[in-house]
């Protein structure tokens, strides 16, 4: 749970029980593979920091699949909460900037792989029992 500033323990929000569940099924290290490929077709002009894959890649993928907006997803320094055995939703994740995620978009939206990390967040979720209801894409609409 969320500690507030009085000590208190503030009960975890709708939002944040979700994203620590698809935190906990999903393999971000994994899909960030498959991405990579999609940065070596980037053009120069467009690029991101590698470090910050996984975190882009949730970003996108959570935003894409599951609805949630960019904003929401971005971690800045100050939100960094402290949870009681859960995963944290900014655990260790490098604070990313609003260039980068929508470099990345730019990167994704135009990768010839981009099927490949769809097929394995299936491959993950079919896993667990879940499967994506309707076709997903990771280019633009």
């Amino acid at each position: 749970m969320i500690q507030n500033l009085l000590g208190r323990k503030k009960k975890a929000t709708r939002q944040e029980r979700i994203l620590s569940e698809i935190d906990r099924l999903i393999s971000w290290k994994k899909l960030a593979a498959c991405a990579e490929t999609c940065l070596d077709e980037a053009p120069d002009c467009i690029r991101v920091n590698r470090n910050s894959l996984e975190s882009l890649v949730r970003i996108e993928v959570l935003h894409r699949c599951f609805g949630i907006s960019r904003s929401d997803l971005m971690v800045t320094g100050s939100e960094t909460p402290e949870q009681d055995g859960a995963t944290a939703l900014c655990d260790s994740r490098p604070v990313l900037n609003e260039d980068d995620v929508e470099n990345f978009y730019k990167i994704i939206a135009d990768c010839s792989k981009q099927d490949e990390i769809i097929n394995e967040l299936g491959a993950q979720l079919a896993k667990v029992g879940v499967s994506l209801k309707q076709p997903v894409s990771l280019s633009p609409s």
